[in-house]
């Protein structure tokens, strides 16, 4: 089985956030997890050239329903 190095979630709900990543993080899938708070600042943080690939994410949980923008 192939792990997955980066997941990002997109959650306006911070004990969401905190739930979800720490589930992650006890699964042993993952090296890196990335937590954005709004669909703009995560859509910013995908936009942005970043040194590390593994910085960019193999897989995104994303809320449907949040303020500013939905997912």
């Amino acid at each position: 089985m192939k792990n997955v190095h980066c997941i990002m979630l997109i959650d306006d709900n911070t004990d969401d956030n905190y739930f979800h990543e720490r589930t992650i993080r006890k699964s042993g899938l993952q090296s890196i997890i990335i937590v954005m708070e709004s669909a703009e600042a995560a859509l910013e943080y995908l936009k942005a050239k970043h040194e590390h690939p593994d910085a960019h994410p193999d897989l995104i949980f994303l809320d449907i329903n949040m303020p500013g923008m939905d997912g």
